[in-house]
């Protein structure tokens, strides 16, 4: 089936699980990233050598990971809802972006995977989404994601991760009041 067609069907899917109660969305949301986050750490896992060699195989195998993350990049997008989730309740979009962190990370931190754009623009569209269906719900999270998108950029110079820090710069402007954070902030903008 092509991306979008899947694509289309993760967000309608998505908006759907908006209109549950809060603990139905998280839970249903993340057991609907779960297959995509299982296919990704199983390419990262089992496929690293394979993309190594090059070739076609190595093409479509990095095809196949830049589209487990843009299928988890609409998932997340899908999450938007009006309003804050109710107290002692984190944002969905939040969840699935610390869920997903450690096989987010796995990608970026993979040689193979930083010297190929899609699968780049792929976890960086993640992190986006994820900030703009938090919006403020994100917050805790923003030292760890200037960090790694600023590394990122650092090593790779991919356009995608300025995209990311545009929409941290639109969601939260400058951070004063968290030293940490506005430090962190400032650390990644320089180095962009």
């Amino acid at each position: 089936m092509p991306l979008e067609d899947r694509q289309a069907i993760v967000e309608g899917l998505a908006r759907v699980l908006t209109f549950l109660g809060p603990q139905h969305v998280l839970d249903s949301a993340l057991s609907m990233q779960q297959p995509h986050l299982a296919r990704t750490q199983s390419i990262i896992s089992h496929g690293s050598s394979t993309a190594a060699q090059g070739g076609a195989a190595a093409k479509q195998l990095l095809q196949q990971l830049a589209d487990e993350l843009q299928l988890m990049a609409v998932l997340i997008k899908g999450m938007e809802f009006p309003g804050q989730p109710p107290t002692g309740f984190a944002h969905p979009a939040l969840k699935l972006l610390e869920a997903a962190w450690p096989v987010l990370s796995a990608v970026a931190d993979a040689p193979v995977c930083r010297q190929d754009r899609p699968v780049l623009e792929a976890v960086c569209e993640v992190y986006k989404r994820a900030l703009q269906s938090a919006r403020g719900s994100a917050k805790p999270l923003l030292t760890m994601l200037l960090t790694a998108v600023g590394e990122l950029f650092t090593e790779t110079e991919q356009a995608a991760c300025l995209d990311v820090l545009s929409t941290i710069a639109e969601v939260f402007g400058e951070v004063k009041n968290a030293p940490e954070l506005a430090a962190a902030q400032k650390q990644a903008f320089e180095g962009a």
